[in-house]
């Protein structure tokens, strides 16, 4: 069975709809746990550099009121076409505080280039529920966004080569990850489809079909057959009426030599 990178426009749309849908609460999880785990690694500080813990404390907690905000806001109902775009502004924006907030300690310009890595790890779930497209484009933003904020001067001794050698691998492989978690989605969808017109398919089947069971009172005279409310009528009304049989009238040989001789004796194989 082969899996489309993109559908026709309507099924494309039913496909991230019904992605976000299934996705959303899962989202929302991650989202909250995303905004508590970007405080709770002021652990982190405090390991590299306990006598200024403190004072980035205050940057870990804006950060995690930032990120609070993408969850909360796919409570509030914001219109899906517009998530990702907000979803990357607070990435984008926390990762710019992030920056700024390894500033505050010692060595934190050195050792915090590894906690780039997280910008990468949540949000391929975290932009889960949105087209491959807009994940490609927001990783790449993610992984420039420190270039061009030390190059406007914001931390201007962070090392950019040793952050590029190293986010630069990862983003590739969020890309491709993100793309295959893609494609899994998209062969899950085209199976539901499937099995969605194989149900309306038997459905329609058994809806259609009639079958006669039981006994059936027949005269044994003029072959007329009694239905349940007691009335006569001819055998092949009946069965018309109970099923989905039609009948075609004809003569037998042996009828139309006795009805029509001239014609029977003609009709009727010589033995």
């Amino acid at each position: 069975m082969e899996i489309p990178y993109r559908f026709d426009p309507c099924t494309e749309a039913e496909y991230l709809a019904i992605k976000f849908q299934e996705s959303r609460t899962f989202v929302i999880m991650v989202g909250f746990a995303t905004s508590l785990l970007a405080v709770a690694l002021w652990v982190w500080d405090w390991v590299i550099d306990p006598a200024h813990a403190m004072d980035a404390l205050g940057l870990r907690i804006i950060m995690g009121a930032i990120l609070l905000l993408y969850p909360v806001g796919i409570l509030a109902g914001i219109k899906r076409h517009l998530l990702p775009w907000f979803f990357y502004a607070v990435v984008l924006t926390t990762q710019a505080v992030f920056l700024y907030h390894l500033s505050f300690l010692t060595t934190g310009l050195i050792y915090g280039i590894a906690g780039f890595m997280y910008w990468f790890i949540l949000p391929v779930f975290l932009a889960f529920p949105y087209s491959t497209t807009s994940s490609i484009l927001g990783f790449v933003a993610i992984a420039v966004n420190p270039n061009i904020l030390v190059w406007a001067g914001m931390s201007t001794s962070f090392e950019l080569a040793k952050y590029n050698i190293i986010i630069w691998p990862t983003c590739i492989i969020v890309i491709f990850a993100a793309f295959m978690l893609d494609i899994l989605f998209r062969s899950i969808f085209v199976q539901m489809n499937e099995r969605k017109k194989l149900i309306i398919e038997i459905q329609d089947s058994i809806a259609t079909v009639k079958i006669l069971r039981g006994l059936l009172p027949i005269c044994c005279s003029c072959k007329k057959v009694r239905d349940d409310k007691g009335y006569w009528s001819q055998i092949e009304n009946y069965i018309t009426e109970h099923s989905e049989a039609e009948f075609s009238h004809g003569l037998c040989p042996d009828c139309l030599e006795k009805l029509y001789p001239e014609y029977g004796r003609k009709q009727k194989p010589e033995k």
